[in-house]
C-alpha cells in the first residue's frame, strides 16, 4: 500500500513522552513494543514510531469495509495522537471546507473532498444513508434531505449532509465542520479527516445496497 503518513510524524511519535500522549486515558502505550493504541471513531489504531508502522483493528462493533482507506484517515489519527493538548471550542456553527483560511485554493483537484462518493453510493435511496449514519453512531440533524453529526473524537465532530437531487439538480453530499476548528486543524488534516469519513460512509452504504 502507498504510505500516506509523513516520516516526520513517526519521528515525532518515537521521541514523544508516553505520559503526555496518554494523559487522561486518551491513548495507551506498550513500553515493551513502543507502540501506541488510540480509539478513534470506534476503531483501534496502533502506531509504532520506531518502526514506522500503523495498523487498524476492527472492533466487535466494527463498521470498516473494503471501501475504507485507513492510510489516509490514519494521517489525521496520528496527528490527533500527537496533539493531546488541543482544545477545540464547540461553537455549534457549521462551516464548509472553503470557510477555512486558504480553503478555496487548497480544496481543489486532488484535495477535493469526495462527498460525491456518498451521493453516488446512495443512488437515490435515503434509507441507505439513514441506516449507515445510524450504524456509525451518528446523531440526526435537520439539514438537507438527511444529515448526521458524527463525533470522530471527544472534541472533533463533523456533519454529513445529503440532498437526493431531482431532474434539475444532481444528488449531492457535503461534509461540514464546527467553526471552532479554524486555526486548530491544518488544511491537509481537514482533508484527511473528511476523506476518511466519506469513504467509510460510502462503503457502508454500498455494502447495505448489495445486501438488500
Amino acid at each position: 500500500m502507498e504510505q500516506w503518513i509523513d516520516e516526520q510524524y513517526f519521528a515525532e511519535l518515537a521521541q514523544a513522552k508516553p505520559e503526555k500522549l496518554c494523559a487522561g486515558g486518551r491513548a495507551a502505550y506498550d513500553p515493551a513494543t513502543g507502540r501506541y493504541r488510540i480509539r478513534i471513531w470506534n476503531e483501534d489504531y496502533t502506531f509504532d514510531g520506531r518502526n514506522r508502522l500503523v495498523s487498524v483493528a476492527p472492533t466487535a462493533s466494527s463498521t470498516l469495509t473494503e471501501e475504507f482507506d485507513p492510510e489516509r484517515f490514519s494521517v489525521f489519527v496520528i496527528w490527533y495522537l500527537l496533539h493531546p493538548m488541543m482544545a477545540v471550542p464547540h461553537t455549534g456553527t457549521w462551516i464548509s471546507e472553503n470557510d477555512f483560511p486558504g480553503g478555496n485554493t487548497f480544496f481543489r483537484g486532488p484535495h477535493q473532498i469526495p462527498g460525491n462518493k456518498v451521493a453516488v453510493a446512495c443512488d437515490g435511496n435515503l434509507g441507505h444513508f439513514t441506516a449507515a449514519g445510524q450504524r456509525l453512531g451518528g446523531e440526526k440533524l435537520t439539514m438537507g434531505d438527511a444529515a448526521f453529526r458524527f463525533a470522530i473524537t471527544p472534541d472533533i465532530a463533523v456533519a454529513v449532509l445529503l440532498w437526493l437531487g431531482d431532474e434539475d439538480f444532481p444528488a449531492e453530499a457535503k461534509v461540514l465542520f464546527d467553526q471552532g476548528l479554524i486555526g486548530k486543524l491544518p488544511l491537509d488534516l481537514v482533508w484527511s479527516l473528511a476523506s476518511g469519513v466519506c469513504k467509510r460512509l460510502s462503503g457502508i452504504i454500498k455494502a447495505q445496497g448489495q445486501a438488500a
